[in-house]
């Protein structure tokens, strides 16, 4: 998403007294997060995998709003399944297994060699939730 264009759309599509609000989560995982990460970046459509700071970040830059506040939940444990973990990361728009056609067999071989090499076979993380609102100036 392109901030520089979005921004000044939603601030126009803003109803008079509303926020814009950027919503967030962030996964706490374990050693083996940017091995993960480094196989994304290989078949993903957009290697960059941006951060809800960087989306506040960008608000911010633009001039168009001012941040008011933000809310975040506490950490909570979260457990999945390799299978599900996987499918998680097809059901992205820059992972989908449209998105990697025949690549889709060996991109999910790769995520499931990296757990093999922690020896995980169940992901175990904590997540958090954000929520940050900005008003429009």
């Amino acid at each position: 998403m392109d901030l520089a264009v979005v921004l000044p759309r939603f601030r126009e599509a803003l109803a008079p007294g509303a926020y814009l609000a950027v919503v967030g989560n962030a996964n706490v995982h374990g050693p083996y997060r940017q091995e993960v990460w480094a196989v994304t970046d290989r078949y993903a459509a957009v290697a960059k995998h941006p951060e809800t700071a960087d989306a506040i970040a960008g608000v911010l830059a633009s001039g168009l709003f001012t941040i008011e506040g933000e809310e975040r939940t506490e950490l909570m444990p979260f457990e999945q399944s390799l299978d599900e973990y996987i499918e998680f990361l097809h059901s992205t728009s820059v992972l989908s297994r449209a998105q990697l056609g025949n690549r889709a067999g060996a991109f999910d071989a790769e995520v499931r060699d990296v757990f093999a090499r922690h020896g995980i076979d169940r992901l175990r993380y904590e997540v958090v939730g954000s929520v940050t609102w900005a008003a429009p100036k």
